[in-house]
């Protein structure tokens, strides 16, 4: 074998130029990249989901406001009825989501206040929000005022979801996203 200092530093620079490049001399490396984008991926995808549960919840709180009428018919208060799950079944559907992020980060006293005040919020939102329900026949002119203190519980859960998508924005995800 004939190995001489100039192979050894040919070999060297070569594999120094490979790893500049994204290259890795580790047999594996491709897969843990791949698994760690991977995870990335997961973890922004859960983070659009509750933004977009955050908008379908405040738009579905703007078409209930509509149903504020004297005189509910059958029809309409059904739909009213239907459209109040709809928006307590979105909701719980982002606390999940968002109890899966503070699981993700469990050292996180960010996350664990905001999930806590989530929980906490989101009772009263839900209850509010079910108080809103109307028989066939019933008077919903007081809904709006109604609305308006769930809309103040949903700020407060809102706030609260965005302090979690900022934690898991800034934070490293564990092996429950993969």
């Amino acid at each position: 074998m004939f190995i001489t200092k100039f192979s050894v530093s040919v070999t060297f620079a070569v594999l120094s130029l490979l790893t500049s490049m994204g290259a890795s001399p580790i047999i594996d490396g491709p897969s843990i990249n791949a698994r760690s984008a991977g995870i990335s991926q997961r973890m922004q995808e859960a983070i659009q989901m509750i933004q977009k549960d955050m908008w379908k919840i405040d738009n579905k709180l703007t078409i209930i406001e509509k149903y504020a009428l004297p005189n509910l018919s059958y029809s309409k208060s059904s739909n009213l009825n239907e459209e109040i799950e709809n928006t307590i079944q979105h909701s719980n559907h982002a606390d999940g989501r968002c109890q899966r992020i503070v699981d993700t980060f469990p050292n996180s006293a960010a996350a664990a206040d905001a999930m806590r005040t989530i929980l906490q919020y989101g009772q009263a939102f839900g209850t509010a929000l079910a108080q809103s329900k109307r028989p066939v026949g019933g008077d919903a002119t007081d809904l709006p005022a109604n609305l308006n203190t769930v809309r103040g519980y949903l700020r407060t859960i809102n706030a609260a979801r965005n302090t979690l998508i900022g934690v898991a924005q800034s934070g490293d995800a564990t092996s429950f996203w993969t």
